[in-house]
């Protein structure tokens, strides 16, 4: 058909993870939010000012857009990953099994490790957070 699979099949996927990636990392960081806060003010009977004043303290908007930035990052990282094993599967549908498997695990070290490359760059070591 003289379809490049590159544009066609790769170019796509690596694109939208990127660009979705930021998007859930945001959902789920509202949700762990409104979890917190449901857990605080109903089960332990906290104060809703008080829990709001807190997490402002504790959460500040430079720990929110590195999250975004490092989650861009992780979808351009495990659907490149996924991507290259997928294409280059061979042996028929044990071939696509194994490929899967090794995408996986060479996603999650390759995720390991440059997280903590990007926490290392994103972070001063001499402010004290704590």
């Amino acid at each position: 058909l003289a379809v490049n699979p590159l544009n066609y099949l790769i170019a796509p996927r690596i694109v939208a993870s990127t660009i979705m990636m930021p998007f859930l990392c945001g959902i789920f960081v509202l949700v762990g939010v409104l979890a917190a806060y449901l857990v605080a003010v109903l089960a332990f009977n906290i104060d809703e000012a008080i829990f709001v004043q807190r997490i402002s303290d504790v959460v500040k908007p430079k720990d929110l857009i590195v999250g975004f930035q490092k989650s861009a990052i992780f979808g351009l990282i495990f659907s490149s990953i996924g991507c290259y094993m997928g294409y280059y599967a061979q042996g028929g549908a044990a071939g696509v099994g194994r490929s899967t498997t090794k995408a996986v695990v060479v996603s999650l070290v390759a995720i390991l490790m440059i997280d903590v490359a990007l926490s290392f760059a994103f972070y001063d070591p001499n402010k004290k957070y704590f």
